[in-house]
């Protein structure tokens, strides 16, 4: 048996936690490692039912990194209005105010931007009036500009 071994990822990743150090003795059952997937990050944001219908998937956001003190620019990839209203231990729906932070946001990120996990943010989406009445009027309004 050798007495040192190489240990590779099955997927492109980042070593998150090392719980093993050189030199120690692995233990059966335990992680040497903990990875991370590079190219999945995500966002997850919970936003108010008036919020969420003001938000369209493919829209931009830009999200604030305070720990690092720069920003990222983010890609709505879900809204779920229904995900804040199921009790996680019962599975049955729940009342929430209406001012709750009750709907799901799911936002993506392309290229080489790069966030931690677990790393607070803040977000800031770019909003669509989803009022027919306001979105007419701006039309007619626009044509004698």
């Amino acid at each position: 048996m050798e007495p040192y071994a190489i240990v590779r990822a099955p997927f492109d990743a980042v070593v998150v936690t090392r719980n093993a150090t050189v030199g120690s003795p692995a233990k059966l059952g335990e992680p040497l490692l903990v990875l991370e997937r590079v190219g999945t990050e995500r966002v997850t944001a919970f936003v108010s039912q008036d919020e969420a219908s003001q938000l369209l998937n493919g829209s931009l956001a830009n999200v604030f990194v305070p720990a690092e003190d720069r920003w990222v620019e983010g890609i709505v990839s879900e809204v779920d209005r229904t995900d804040g209203f199921v009790d996680e231990v019962t599975e049955a729906f729940r009342f929430r105010a209406p001012d709750a932070k009750s709907a799901k946001v799911t936002l993506e990120f392309g290229g080489s931007q790069t966030l931690k996990s677990g790393t607070p943010v803040i977000v800031y989406f770019d909003r669509h009036r989803n009022n027919r009445v306001w979105r007419t009027f701006q039309q007619i309004r626009d044509q004698f500009k």
